[in-house]
Formats: C-alpha cells, structure tokens, sequence
C-alpha cells in the first residue's frame, strides 16, 4: 500500500504482509515526521467485503439474494472511486506524547536475548549437574573437566547479571514513558506519578505490591484515557506479577543455595534450583514481552484512530 507523509507529502510504498493487523508507524525519511500505518482490511473495499462493509438489507420476509450494486455503508452508496489504499488522516499526537513503538522494541530484543541466556544457563546446568551425579557415583571426574565447568557456568552467569541490568533500565525507561504518554493522552486523578511508577521497584516492602498497583493505573489508562476508573484490569498484569515475585524469590534462593553448597548432594541440589530458577525467568520474559507490547499497542491506538 501507499502510505503518505501529512507533513511534506512524501510516499512510500509498504508491503500489505508487512503491516500488523493493528497498524504500525514509521518515520519520514525525508520530515521524520511520525506516520502512523493502518492495515489494508482497516479499510473498505468493495471487491472483497469486511465486517464494516454492508449491502443493502433487504425486506422482512424477502429471502432472495440483493441485486449486485456499490455496498453501502451507513445507508450511503459508495462507487469505486471512492476508495484508496492509503489510510484516513490520523489524529496528530498530543503535545508530550512520544511514540513507545521503538523503545517497546528495544525492550523486546532484550527479553529475548535474556531468555536465549537462560535457556543457554538451563543447558550449561543440566551439564554440571550430569557431571556431579557421575561424581557422587564414582566416576573418576579430571581436574580439567571440573575447571571448564565452572569457567562455562561463570562466564554465563556473568553475561546474565549484565543482561538484566541492561534489560531493567530499559524497562523502567519504558515503564516511565507509558506513565508519562496515559496522562498526554487525558488521563487525569492517578495515583501513581511516571517517577513513583519507577521508584517503588527500589523501595523494600513496598516493591512487593505498589509496582503492581502502579502498573495496573498505566493499563487502564491506557485503554481509556478519560474514563480509566471505570477499566478492568487485564489477567496478563497478574500473571506478569506472580511470576515477577516467584523469580525473584527462587532467584534468592538458588544464589544462597549457591554460595553455601559444599558438598556433591548440596552441589546437586544448588543446580537444580538454578535451573528451575532460569526457567521461571523465562516464563516472566515471555509474559512481559507480551505486556508491554499490548500496552504499546493501546497507546498507538490512540494515535491511529482516524478522524
């Protein structure tokens, strides 16, 4: 489809397949004007018919098929001419609001590189832990073997602590900008400030619900600016969270387990924990990146609705 600049006019051609089915932006090359993409079936056609596009009703009782015509839509005949592959105006983005879309990727590619480390660590583990059960069987283990496992095991453990800290300051990054765009968008008498939404994860005691509760405001705002109060919060924000608590606490657990493990029976147990530990890790990546995605997504909406 054709995708025009509203600001110099500038054309671009995008591939129909490339488009999510929500829509999308890009940048002018030419203004770096922000244009906001809608999908082709976000539109009317009247040679293949969507949901928004309707014939004539015909009478009560009358069975037979409409005589073919233009498809009418809010009871006016519309011809051929009047339709175009570029999309409608969109509403221009309120003063303040910056388009999550790019950090919202960054934060993706995060995640994702994050779980690849721990699906790595789940492996690297699972190897430690054939090798000490050959220990605690009596299979004579080689000095070298031992010295290349924990040479593997502490080079991927230190790629993971630098991974969740980068993946962590993009993500508050990101959980700062969705605060600050709901309120752009109109949303007025919140609780929790873009700064405090940020802050609470530093706060003991309080990190255990406020985030939460900080998190659940930015999802309902996000779907209704104006009437925020009245939204159901999304089964995803509490799962988000309970995973949140329990790799955490499994996380505490497994480096304490870690740090006093002596024995092979302690060594063994320690590495199972790490294990389980990477694989809860996973799961909260997975349930973020689904997250913060959506919540992306609502915030565009706003910016996508054509006027």
């Amino acid at each position: 489809m054709i995708v025009v600049c509203s600001k110099c006019n500038a054309e671009y051609n995008i591939r129909d397949d490339k488009i999510p089915e929500y829509g999308a932006s890009a940048r002018c090359k030419k203004c770096q004007n922000i244009i906001p993409v809608m999908h082709p079936n976000a539109g009317f056609s009247p040679a293949v018919p969507t949901k928004r596009v309707y014939r004539q009703p015909t009478p009560a009782g009358d069975q037979s098929t409409p005589p073919p015509g233009p498809h009418l839509v809010g009871g006016k005949s519309i011809n051929e001419r009047q339709f175009s592959t570029r999309p409608t105006k969109p509403q221009p983005a309120p003063p303040g609001f910056k388009d999550p879309t790019s950090l919202n990727n960054v934060l993706k590619v995060m995640l994702i590189a994050s779980i690849v480390l721990a699906a790595t660590a789940i492996v690297s583990s699972f190897a430690e832990y054939q090798l000490l059960v050959s220990a605690k069987n009596g299979v004579e283990i080689y000095e070298s073997e031992v010295n290349s496992n924990d040479t593997r095991q502490m080079t991927i453990s230190l790629f993971q602590i630098l991974m969740v800290i980068l993946t962590a300051v993009i993500f508050l990054k990101w959980v700062h900008r969705a605060g600050t765009n709901v309120r752009k968008l109109g949303a007025t008498g919140m609780k929790f400030t873009p700064g405090w939404a940020v802050g609470y994860y530093f706060i003991p005691i309080f990190n255990l619900w406020k985030p939460y509760q900080a998190m659940k405001e930015i999802w309902q705002a996000s779907k209704s600016p104006a009437n925020w109060g009245n939204e159901r919060e999304s089964g995803i924000l509490g799962c988000w969270w309970t995973f949140w608590i329990i790799s955490g606490l499994v996380n505490r657990y497994s480096m304490k387990q870690s740090l006093k493990a002596e024995e092979i029976e302690e060594l063994i147990n320690a590495t199972m924990t790490s294990i389980l530990a990477d694989g809860i890790y996973i799961a909260l990546c997975i349930i973020a990146i689904m997250l913060t995605g959506k919540l992306s997504e609502m915030q565009m909406a706003k910016i996508w609705k054509p006027t």
